[in-house]
């Protein structure tokens, strides 16, 4: 045993000793000081920290950059910056920069999974290849420039990074009642950053665009919100599926930019690919789009609604195999287990519980406005508590197809309910905790076997979690102290002197009047 090493062995142990003394020693006095804020915020970091490392490790000593997930990323971005963003979408062209790359059997894979898909042959002159428009080869360009190993660490890198910025936004966000150390611990072990990170895939970028977004909006910023997230350009689903989010928050300027945004992003990319390479990429789509109905393993790997009635398991005879792999009693089989069924029942049955979601969401936040009941509960409640997760669960469930690594979005509205623990009952807090337990194990168990292809846990819990943030919301609504209307005369002076209570914004969706700090210290008039 090298000399170094066992100094290095010796020092550590010594600190490892001398930090259990201390720690003990501070337990010993008050036996909940690992509860307490502080200490419950540094161990948060140190396991944030932990956690990080361990997925980058994984990704790092891993074959990640050699998966159809990061090569088509890759490859788009290499299309970019040696001047041939013209020919996207056309195999021959991909196929020759692929091949910059790649090489042998990892050539021919990557040509099989992003061109072919599934297909035995493919003409060289038809249009297929990756599934992200052209704006996405814009955002990957500079990380093309390296040779996939070397992208691929580099993101992986960036993505775990953008963990943490999200947990300081959310703290700002909350007004502290989430620290940025919790905060960043539940983006992280939120389903399935550590198998999205191995991948090369991006779900901590799209969660960093959409909290940036939300942090900008509880700042007051509504038009530099939108234009923040008009950037989700880049994967257009979520684009889409938050594109209603800022009218049903009566925010004019937050919809414009996000317009805007999303369009100047589209128009940058046009000198580099002009209009026929987005007109292909309308055609890769329409093909994704016919695989999503019958492909096993995109329709088990997926974690929308309108693919939860595709699989084949919502009978006793389908179910039971799930249940007995879950309970170790059975190996997985791929024929008995990972069926599709896509008839015209699973269809409308998926694009029902997708629009019911859409309804539901947009019925209730409005039914809060009409009654009036927005004014009658804590006005941090605009951007943080039950009434903006049900909000931003309900906006990015109705995302139109994605896959287990995209639900770490989903964090954002989770941590805005965590923001509320403090307000709940022991109970409801408890379950809280449990639900968030719960998708911890399950992003445990989407890294073990065959994880990604069982019964869709998190898609589940998600959507109970949707459901119960709206009625904590109505609840707590429905239970708050109604104000006594003024007279006219006192409303009239109360206009003259500026003494009104503070009246939301049609623009902006916010308040205007006291501070945040003074409404929720009670010190408002």
């Amino acid at each position: 045993m090298a000399p170094v090493f066992v100094a290095a062995l010796l020092i550590t142990t010594l600190v490892v000793l001398a930090a259990s003394l201390v720690l003990g020693q501070v337990v010993c006095r008050d036996p909940w000081f690992l509860f307490r804020r502080r200490p419950r915020n540094v161990v948060a970091w140190i396991l944030t920290a932990l956690v990080g490392l361990t997925y980058l490790d994984a990704a790092w000593n891993s074959t990640g950059h050699v998966t159809c997930d990061f090569a088509s990323q890759w490859l788009m971005g290499r299309m970019f910056f040696v001047g041939r963003a013209h020919d996207l979408y056309l195999v021959l062209p991909q196929k020759e920069v692929l091949s910059q790359g790649y090489r042998d059997g990892d050539l021919a894979k990557m040509v099989r999974d992003i061109l072919q898909k599934g297909r035995r042959e493919i003409a060289d002159d038809e249009v297929e290849g990756p599934l992200y428009p052209p704006t996405h080869g814009l955002v990957m360009m500079p990380f093309s420039m390296l040779e996939p190993r070397a992208a691929h660490a580099v993101l992986t890198l960036i993505y775990v990074a953008l963990v943490f910025l999200c947990g300081l936004m959310i703290r700002d966000i909350t007004q502290g009642r989430v620290q940025a150390g919790e905060a960043a611990l539940v983006c992280m072990v939120f389903p399935n950053f550590a198998g999205g990170i191995v991948l090369g895939q991006n779900s901590s970028l799209t969660l960093t665009i959409v909290t940036a977004g939300w942090w900008l909006w509880s700042r007051r910023q509504p038009g530099l919100a939108g234009l923040v997230w008009g950037l989700l350009a880049y994967k257009p689903v979520f684009a889409v599926a938050l594109l209603w989010l800022p009218a049903v928050l009566l925010s004019v300027r937050f919809f414009a930019g996000m317009i805007a945004s999303g369009a100047a992003f589209v128009a940058a990319t046009l000198p580099f690919t002009g209009f026929a390479a987005w007109l292909r990429w309308f055609e890769v789509g329409r093909h994704a789009a016919e695989l999503y109905e019958r492909d096993a393993n995109w329709v088990w790997m997926s974690r929308d609604l309108i693919g939860l009635p595709r699989r084949q398991l919502w009978d006793w005879e389908h179910l039971r195999p799930h249940l007995e792999l879950i309970t170790a009693q059975r190996p997985f089989d791929f024929d008995a287990m990972q069926q599709v069924q896509n008839g015209p029942w699973q269809t409308a049955f998926g694009v029902g519980l997708w629009l019911s979601v859409i309804v539901i969401t947009i019925g209730f936040w409005f039914f809060l406005l009409r009654q009036d009941l927005v004014h009658k509960i804590s006005s941090e409640a605009e951007v943080f508590g039950p009434r903006p997760a049900f909000l931003l669960f309900g906006a990015l469930l109705t995302t139109y197809h994605f896959m287990h690594y995209d639900l770490q979005p989903m964090a954002l509205p989770m941590c805005l309910l965590l923001a509320h623990l403090g307000r709940m009952s022991r109970l409801a807090g408890g379950l809280l905790i449990a639900v968030n337990v719960g998708l911890v194990y399950c992003h445990m168990d989407l890294s073990l076997g065959h994880g990604s292809v069982r019964i869709p846990f998190e898609t589940l819990l998600l959507l109970g979690v949707w459901l119960w943030s709206g009625g904590l919301a109505l609840q707590e609504a429905v239970l708050a102290e109604p104000r006594s209307a003024p007279a006219r005369g006192e409303e009239a002076s109360a206009l003259t002197e500026g003494a009104l209570p503070a009246k939301r914004s049609a623009e902006s969706g916010t308040f205007s009047g006291c501070s945040t700090s003074e409404r929720i210290n009670g010190q408002s008039d």
